[in-house]
């Protein structure tokens, strides 16, 4: 009975280690995406569209969409940091399930399978 109640702690946590890391990963995409659409509407909407250097007057219009942009800078860098953040959040769930996995009872290689049971009297 013990040894069932162990198996099933066992279990839930590496389930639980599963879904923490599975939650980082989808957090992770998600501020990468936005990362992502940010840095395009920088590149394409702001740098991409005026050449201040072959025409003067966009310099002027460059200017007048610096702070919007700017914005648009803070945001990407916001998510940037939070990329960062989860990553650390990340590592550390792994050390985490690397060293509940290195604390567990090596029952494996004690263990003799059904299949090698059944090959051995054959």
């Amino acid at each position: 009975m013990k040894k069932g109640n162990e198996d099933m702690q066992q279990q839930t946590q590496h389930l639980t280690n599963y879904n923490q890391i599975s939650d980082l990963v989808i957090d992770v995409s998600i501020a990468l995406e936005k990362a992502r659409l940010v840095q395009q509407e920088l590149i394409e909407n702001y740098f991409g569209k005026w050449q201040p250097k072959e025409k003067k007057d966009d310099i002027y219009y460059a200017a007048y969409e610096f702070d919007r942009y700017g914005v648009f800078a803070r945001i990407a860098e916001d998510n940037l940091w939070a990329i960062e953040k989860k990553l650390t959040e990340l590592n550390e769930t792994l050390k985490t399930c690397e060293n509940f996995t290195k604390n567990e009872p090596s029952e494996q290689s004690s263990k003799v399978t059904t299949h090698e049971i059944e090959s051995q009297s054959v």
